[in-house]
């Protein structure tokens, strides 16, 4: 392991390697009268991509747009510069996207010189100074210092060069604003202390549904945006955000869902699916991301709706639409559950959530978007949370889901 003045030193050359490489990108995507937008961020799921793509456009309506993702969803196999290549179709013409910062992350599991052995000695023993030697937060990072380990190991020279290209990035092409896009990450944090230090003002932009859990980065940004007022109270509550540097903007993407469901022709759908019962109820669970505790909540309802029909409270059909972000050995252990599922059920994937919940009667989530987008399109909406931890996005609190435990 390195000591604590070798690590520094190493630190800093990284960052100013990033740095340099910044300044150089800078060169190709400055220019022009007018001082571009740079948006910094991690395109990755529906709300993401989508929410990206239209900001931009609208950005390159009024200013050069500069577009600077820190992370990608990433094909098995496929080589840095490929997926950086797909990439580039997510947004219109016009747009200038810099993949270095990305670049620079991901060539950095794969370079032994990139790793800094020690920096995990060193931050352990900071972090029990500031606790006082607490002994419940020397056991979390005893439980947790071999993962954490690792993925320093992995990551940590990646990211410092990658918040290098940042701080070099911005300093060259002096954008007129910086904006944190949805999904944001360190990096993207990196953009937004960048910014401030040149005077850049910056917007922390959100456009799903906030709940008090830590995963979320504080807010830094000069404003935060929200969609709506529960987030906005959870800004100030729980992240301590003061109230004029939170900007209420809604979400045109709700908007876009409800008309899409709307314009659907449901029958057609029955028809395509084989939902030839008419009377049926449909329950259409709409799955997160995380696989372990919507398989708990998919296992219950699977056993509710056989009582349900046991009972003779008349026919149901359970639909089970899958995130799209999930793989294949996901959506394997789905299909297998709705095909062994006591009633009748269906496996919806490849297709969007909007026609999905035109069909529903009821919708089922953890915590979701679905769950509002669902209610705005007057289904019946239950949320489903069988922790006792207090659950990330208050369905119930907000007064559009029921709640089940």
């Amino acid at each position: 392991e390195l000591a604590a003045d070798e690590l520094t030193s190493r630190v800093v050359a990284r960052f100013r390697e990033g740095a340099r490489r910044g300044a150089r990108a800078a060169m190709s995507a400055g220019g022009g009268d007018l001082a571009p937008i740079l948006i910094c961020g991690r395109p990755m799921d529906r709300n993401y991509i989508t929410d990206t793509a239209e900001l931009t456009a609208a950005f390159l309506a009024r200013r050069p747009c500069v577009v600077l993702p820190t992370e990608l969803a990433t094909e098995r196999g496929a080589t840095a510069e490929a997926t950086l290549a797909r990439a580039r179709a997510l947004f219109p013409d016009g747009v200038t996207l810099v993949g270095d910062a990305y670049l620079a992350f991901r060539a950095a599991a794969l370079q032994v010189a990139n790793r800094f052995p020690g920096f995990w000695t060193w931050l352990e023993g900071r972090l029990l100074e500031r606790s006082g030697r607490d002994p419940l937060v020397r056991a979390i990072l005893t439980t947790a210092g071999p993962v954490v380990r690792r993925n320093l190991d992995r990551n940590l020279g990646g990211l410092i060069e990658a918040c290098g290209v940042v701080a070099g990035l911005i300093n060259g092409i002096e954008p007129h604003a910086i904006v944190a896009a949805p999904g944001r990450d360190w990096v993207a944090r990196m953009a937004v202390l960048a910014g401030r230090r040149g005077g850049r003002p910056s917007f922390d932009l959100q456009t799903v549904f906030v709940g008090p859990r830590s995963r979320y980065k504080p807010p830094i940004a000069t404003f935060q945006t929200s969609i709506e007022s529960h987030s906005s109270g959870v800004f100030r509550s729980y992240f301590g955000v003061a109230a004029e540097r939170i900007v209420e903007i809604g979400c045109s993407k709700i908007g876009g869902m409800r008309r899409e469901a709307s314009t659907t022709d449901v029958s057609r759908l029955r028809e395509r699916h084989g939902l030839t019962e008419r009377d049926e109820t449909i329950v259409v669970f709409a799955t997160s991301a995380y696989l372990a505790p919507c398989l708990e909540v998919l296992r219950a309802l699977v056993e509710a709706l056989a009582a349900a029909r046991s009972a003779g409270l008349g026919p149901v059909r359970l639909i089970v639409k899958p995130h799209p972000s999930l793989g294949e050995a996901a959506l394997a252990i789905y299909r297998d559950i709705v095909d062994t599922a006591p009633v009748p059920a269906l496996f919806l994937s490849g297709i969007g959530i909007a026609p999905v919940i035109a069909l529903a009667d009821i919708v089922v989530t953890r915590f979701s978007n679905v769950g509002l987008e669902s209610a705005l399109l007057d289904k019946d909406v239950v949320a489903a949370r069988f922790t006792e931890a207090p659950a990330p996005i208050a369905r119930g609190e907000m007064g559009v889901a029921a709640l089940a435990t």
